[in-house]
């Protein structure tokens, strides 16, 4: 009698040319470091009260059950698909294609949201803070946004066409980029102290920081605690720290177990540890 299967079809031949840097490198870039401390600025103007160092303990085991499972799944199953494998296998192909289509669609949608945000808030948001407001000004041309962005989005697909070495060296790049911005940020907020910090605002902004704390509390503003605000400030941040990208890619993962385990598990911790050490010094 022959063995029961698990799989449809063999492997598919590809050459495995990912690393155990290159699986960290999928996950910190998926997770998207920069949008992630957005949902904090977020989480402060819509949920008042929230005490975002305890909304992200409270997601911390959550986080680490998740990554833990991943990563064990991820090893057991080691096949590019990531959620659609492990949904078709374990609970039922139908199932396994719903996931696979929503990554799908998330997948399209990505280039075109994030080349926007990079061109109408990023570019723009980083001039002004070094004082070229009027240069930001020209990133809200129509013609310049839509160049730009159908650039971004070009380039982006060139990145998933062309040979994976190639990929691999120039993902290294970019995360180690994104890895060294991680670093920095906390650093200067802490270099800078409260009153550089301060001074700084008051150097860009047309309000002064004084201002704005005059203004909200003439509107009726008292900081205040809220165990609802902090709990409900949980799944914003779950949102963009729950990820599990080097799964998506697991047949062609050198070393599954350690790459996985790097990947997933770390890149994951490392960010919420990112997260944590940034919230407090904003």
């Amino acid at each position: 009698m022959s063995e029961p299967k698990v799989f449809v079809r063999d492997a598919t031949g590809l050459v495995r040319e990912f690393g155990s840097w290159d699986s960290f490198a999928f996950n910190f870039g998926g997770i998207v470091t920069v949008v992630g401390l957005s949902v904090l600025f977020a989480s402060f103007n819509t949920l008042l009260g929230a005490n975002v160092l305890i909304s992200l303990l409270l997601l911390l085991p959550i986080l680490a059950a998740y990554f833990i499972v991943d990563t064990q799944l991820g090893i057991s199953m080691p096949r590019s698909g990531g959620d659609y494998v492990y949904a078709s296998r374990i609970l039922h192909p139908a199932i396994g294609l719903m996931a696979s289509w929503m990554l799908v669609f998330l997948l399209i949608l990505n280039p075109a949201i994030f080349s926007d945000l990079t061109v109408t808030s990023y570019i723009p948001g980083l001039l002004s803070a070094v004082g070229m407001s009027s240069q930001a000004a020209v990133f809200s041309v129509f013609p310049v946004r839509f160049t730009l962005d159908s650039l971004i989005i070009a380039v982006s697909i060139a990145f998933v066409i062309i040979p994976v070495r190639l990929y691999s060296k120039v993902q290294t790049l970019f995360v180690g980029l994104a890895l060294l911005g991680s670093i920095l940020v906390p650093a200067a907020l802490l270099w800078l102290g409260h009153d550089g910090f301060v001074a700084a605002f008051n150097a860009r902004s047309p309000i002064s920081y004084n201002q704005v704390i005059q203004q909200a509390s003439s509107s009726g503003f008292t900081p205040y605690f809220s165990w609802s605000d902090t709990m409900l400030a949980v799944p914003g941040m779950g949102f963009f720290l729950i990820t599990n990208w080097p799964c998506a890619v697991g047949g062609e993962l050198k070393n599954v177990k350690k790459s996985m385990t790097v990947g997933v598990l770390g890149a994951g911790i490392f960010a919420w540890l990112i997260f944590f050490i940034t919230a407090p010094i904003l």
